[in-house]
């Protein structure tokens, strides 16, 4: 045995392609050793033990000398496929295994149909890139948002703001960006400060050039930024309030306040909520990468509408 020198009979050995020989024992121990999971080598590649040889060892050996690794043999290649096919991805979700097959590369590709939604685990996610959905940004608008959001975040940390009608500083935890002075009772937006008017609906998505002296990207960029922000963090209230809607209390509620009110439609509420709140986020990043002037306005009319309802629907669910 070219590993441990004992001498044995010749069908006590087994050798590859090359003729290195090497006793049974020796090839189980160093497949077992080579192929456990904290091992840097991957099991489809497996080599003769032999230095410098480098001749591959096949399923057809792996068979002959220890058959208990074949299984694992089939997961590595079947994993293989999947990582280098691009028809191919496995779920994002935590500990799910399961796989999606984009059936049609050409209408997915015109279409721009990327989100989809494991069966399993009911967990969403962008086929093109395995991100968590980012709809309706593209993979590559992501890829480039995440660059800029992870240099910007200094600048974008707001701890408070003053309020536009008495300057008070204020701070926002959670909720809606729809704000109320304490102080002067002032309504207004937490976004752009401006003073809202109780019964005008109120936009604010559009980025105002006219204001900045230096009309830039990374200004537009932290502009993006500050509306991602607010909107990835009125989903996370959202989204507590979801995880802890109990309708046992919530009939009780509307009882002592002698309304009749379903559970059901507030439940439903909340998902929608979280759906816009998801969408608006990801809007923005769509339009700080939309080039055309017609379709970035006419992005804007269609996101501003959306949000005027959204928080709406925001400051109904609290």
């Amino acid at each position: 045995c070219g590993i441990c020198y004992d001498e044995m009979e010749p069908e006590q050995t087994y050798f590859l392609r090359c003729g290195h020989k090497f006793c049974r024992s020796c090839w189980i121990s160093y497949t077992i050793d080579a192929s456990n999971d904290s091992s840097l080598i991957n099991i489809l590649d497996l080599r003769c033990p032999q230095h410098e040889c480098g001749v591959r060892l096949m399923i057809d050996d792996l068979q002959q000398i220890e058959p208990s690794l074949i299984p694992k043999w089939n997961n590595a290649l079947l994993q293989t496929f999947i990582e280098e096919d691009s028809s191919y991805r496995y779920c994002s979700g935590p500990d799910c295994g399961c796989v999606a097959i984009k059936l049609n590369q050409s209408i997915a590709t015109t279409y721009n149909l990327q989100k989809v939604t494991c069966d399993a685990c009911s967990t969403s996610f962008c086929f093109g890139c395995g991100q968590n959905d980012h709809v309706p940004a593209s993979c590559q608008d992501i890829a480039q948002w995440n660059q800029i959001k992870g240099s910007s975040e200094f600048y974008v940390k707001h701890n408070s703001k003053p309020c536009p009608g008495c300057n008070v500083p204020i701070e926002k935890n959670t909720g809606c960006n729809h704000m109320q002075c304490i102080k002067c009772k002032a309504g207004f937006c937490w976004l752009c400060l401006s003073l809202l008017d109780a019964h005008l609906p109120h936009i604010c998505n559009r980025y105002d050039s006219a204001d900045s002296a230096d009309d830039d990207f990374e200004r537009q960029a932290l502009y993006t930024v500050t509306r991602y922000e607010a909107h990835d963090g009125a989903a996370a209230f959202t989204l507590n309030q979801y995880t802890n809607f109990e309708p046992k209390k919530f009939n009780e509620t509307y009882w002592f306040l002698d309304q009749d009110k379903d559970p059901e439609i507030m439940a439903q509420a909340l998902e929608i909520l979280l759906a816009g709140r998801d969408f608006l986020k990801h809007s923005y990043v769509k339009l700080l990468y939309l080039k055309d002037p017609k379709s970035a306005k006419l992005h804007e009319d269609h996101h501003g509408c959306l949000e005027m309802f959204t928080e709406r629907l925001s400051q109904l669910t609290e």
